[in-house]
């Protein structure tokens, strides 16, 4: 199976972090499985349940890319970040964003190059 996309919408927490008191990290998971080609285009949209603002972006992948793995997040089907996970790194580093979701809108993963397998993407939000 090629390019498989699953989201998730766990609430974690991690003992390396600190926050404001009362105050717990949220994250969406989406996920593109298998073996991954680019262009791969998102199919699979996320919805969310209550309005949000997503502030950080990582990702990972199981295989480290040959040359770089770029994608991009699409809201509503418009791009609103592009990001990379550099030739033979596993993860892309916490980058900021800022971008506010309605119930309304809804997110897609597009891979626009490189090739790897099993990307995750954990958007943290609040």
């Amino acid at each position: 199976m090629t390019g498989v996309q699953t989201c998730a919408l766990p609430i974690l927490s991690g003992p390396t972090f600190s926050f404001a008191a009362g105050s717990v990290p949220r994250f969406i998971s989406i996920s593109v499985t298998g073996v991954i080609n680019a262009p791969l285009t998102g199919n699979v949209r996320y919805y969310p349940p209550l309005g949000m603002t997503v502030q950080n972006i990582a990702a990972s992948v199981s295989s480290a890319p040959a040359s770089d793995l770029s994608f991009s997040l699409l809201k509503n089907g418009s791009s609103v970040g592009t990001y990379t996970i550099a030739t033979g790194s596993y993860r892309l580093l916490p980058q900021s964003a800022n971008i506010s979701l309605t119930t309304s809108d809804y997110l897609t993963v597009n891979v626009t190059s490189g090739s790897a397998e099993n990307l995750r993407l954990d958007l943290q939000y609040i």
